[in-house]
């Protein structure tokens, strides 16, 4: 998943692709953004995979 690998990757200098999900975007605090085909790092702190709570509810398996 980008939105995790995104670190690893900047991190890494022989890393050359990533898969990019566009739909994860609208339940993470702060979704992983590309930019001209390259991944922009986030600057929070974390693995950048907190989720708005109201998204639980929404894709909750019951």
């Amino acid at each position: 998943m980008g939105q995790i690998h995104q670190h690893l990757v900047g991190v890494t200098q022989n890393a050359i692709m990533l898969e990019y999900i566009p739909w994860i975007r609208d339940i993470v605090v702060e979704p992983a953004t590309v930019n001209n085909g390259f991944y922009v790092l986030p600057e929070m702190l974390g693995a950048s995979t907190e989720v708005i709570p109201q998204y639980f509810d929404k894709y909750r398996i019951r």
